[in-house]
């Protein structure tokens, strides 16, 4: 599920003379303005950081003692990052770091959760069915409380894939995704298609007809 995830990112360009990074994701396209402030809290650890250049292994494993945990990677050259303590810009100067920005609500909600009607098959009685992807190194036990308060109810807990399957009111979506545990909120998956038999059938039937010289 993690991986999958981290497919979102489908396009990424760094502008020089606007300082804006921008990107496409599942949630749709976006702009963020260059920034080199780690604005650290420990209430809010999560961060996307872009690099000018990938890092190499050996730098991951220095950033990561210097308190930065590699979550995830997004195309091209974007990491989300735990942060464990406060990093100042200079201790990282050496590593290309581009920008480091929040992750803010809007980047986590699906695309098809922004239409102007939800997809049919994750709406019952007026209530969304969704799921609730957390980071990874979220225990989920430390947060169901927390998800509790702002649904009707948890349909599932997954915990090898580290998300929950929910019911709420539309109302709260967005208050859900400004839990800083939240990595992403997707509709519920669609029922399977019914396969054609007929069509197969029928198929097999012409091509066992068919006459060859």
């Amino acid at each position: 599920m993690r991986k999958t995830l981290l497919l979102i990112t489908l396009f990424y360009f760094f502008n020089l003379s606007s300082q804006e990074v921008d990107f496409d994701m599942r949630s749709g396209s976006h702009t963020i303005e260059f920034n080199t402030d780690f604005d650290y809290s420990s209430e809010d650890p999560y961060r996307m950081v872009f690099f000018e250049k990938l890092p190499t292994e050996e730098q991951k494993k220095e950033l990561n003692d210097l308190g930065m945990k590699f979550l995830y990677y997004l195309p091209d050259n974007i990491f989300v990052v735990n942060l464990s303590n406060d990093i100042s810009i200079e201790t990282i100067s050496n590593y290309q770091i581009l920008s480091i920005n929040n992750i803010l609500p809007k980047y986590k909600i699906d695309l098809k959760l922004k239409q102007d009607s939800f997809p049919n098959w994750c709406v019952v009685d007026g209530l969304l069915h969704i799921k609730l992807l957390l980071f990874s190194d979220v225990e989920l036990s430390l947060v169901e409380d927390d998800i509790l308060s702002l649904v009707e109810s948890i349909e599932e807990v997954n915990e090898e894939s580290n998300y929950i399957t929910a019911i709420i009111n539309p109302s709260n979506m967005d208050l859900i995704a400004q839990l800083y545990f939240i990595s992403y909120i997707e509709p519920i998956n669609p029922p399977p298609t019914r396969e054609n038999m007929t069509g197969r059938t029928l198929h097999r039937t012409n091509v066992i007809n068919v006459e060859y010289p």
